[in-house]
């Protein structure tokens, strides 16, 4: 075994440690986030259905291409391909391409997740999910171009095509991740500031306390892991082992972190935004000097207040109900 073949074979074998660990985390937080989901109320039961059946779908991928993953380790380190490593990297053998399937359908899972909070937190606005929503796109079909062309009897997983390919596909998905990312944390740290401004951030952001929450909301983990990747992938570089199978593990870490924040209720949604960010949109003061009396109303929320002589009279109406308290 010549020099390069030991280097790729210890860091194959430093990619499986990393990925027996790292996966280890994601099936405890799976568990949790199914467990939480399971427990939620009846309100919500069709939203909690399809995050519960996105977290069975991915847990279940998951674990396939961590035994694929395994099961390869195996065969290169005390198998045939321990001896002769041409068997693993010769005739485009099934279990390489199943891990690679499992792999590329994680990330389509994954980036799929975090355009979904981006069109979220950003009020359901299309203009803003509509880049990422064509970057998703292009990874799903690059991705599909590179199981067809992997498949092939005559394709090398070491060709100048596949290898474009692949490069293509890591730089697609972490750019979609890094957009979001930026996209999802400077909405959220806007409202932070907002909210801060306001003198309320200690009751009405109970959900918005601190940077590890804004790090979990934007999938942040993914694309610091994916800026990593790209290189080594370009480079063709050694580490690429163990990086790629690390961003395959946090390809499902990252989505699992917002379900759970979903299932525990502290995640962002539209109803606290519009409740939280709420603001007196127009005032005016009107004086009858003759009478004595004042009248203050605000039409944001409906409130208004007159004081006639000794009296005053408070009126508060919202989604066409009212109250008055009379001094």
């Amino acid at each position: 075994m010549s020099d390069t073949d030991l280097l790729l074979s210890r860091m194959d074998f430093a990619g499986a440690i990393v990925a027996s660990v790292t996966f280890g985390a994601y099936a405890v937080l799976a568990s949790i986030c199914i467990h939480y989901l399971l427990k939620r109320g009846k309100g919500k039961r069709l939203r909690n259905n399809v995050f519960l059946i996105y977290t069975v779908a991915m847990l279940i991928s998951g674990t396939i291409w961590f035994v694929v993953g395994t099961y390869w380790s195996s065969l290169e380190f005390v198998g045939p391909a321990s001896v002769d490593p041409e068997l693993l990297e010769g005739g485009n053998p099934r279990l390489a391409i199943l891990k690679d399937t499992l792999l590329i359908l994680n990330v389509w899972l994954a980036d799929s997740m975090i355009t979904y909070r981006l069109y979220i937190i950003w009020d359901s606005s299309i203009a803003i999910v509509a880049v990422p929503f064509l970057l998703w796109l292009a990874t799903v079909g690059t991705g599909i171009t590179l199981l067809v062309m992997t498949a092939k009897p005559a394709a090398s997983f070491f060709g100048d095509l596949i290898i474009n390919l692949q490069t293509a596909f890591f730089c697609l998905s972490i750019s979609l991740n890094i957009i979001c990312t930026v996209l999802i944390a400077g909405k959220l740290w806007y409202r932070q500031w907002h909210f801060r401004r306001l003198g309320s951030l200690h009751t009405s952001t109970p959900s918005f306390n601190g940077a590890i929450a804004i790090i979990v909301e934007s999938a942040a983990l993914y694309s610091v892991v994916g800026i990593i990747v790209i290189p080594t992938v370009v480079k063709q570089l050694p580490l690429q082992s163990v990086m790629v199978t690390l961003i395959g593990t946090v390809t499902c870490i990252a989505p699992t972190l917002i379900v759970l924040r979903l299932a525990l209720g502290v995640a962002e949604n539209p109803t606290r935004t519009k409740l939280t960010t709420m603001a007196f949109v127009k005032s005016s003061d009107q004086t009858d000097m003759l009478s004595g009396s004042a009248t203050v109303s605000v039409s944001g929320l409906g409130v208004s207040k007159t004081d006639k002589g000794n009296s005053s009279e408070l009126s508060i109406s919202a989604g066409g109900g009212s109250s008055k308290d009379t001094a």
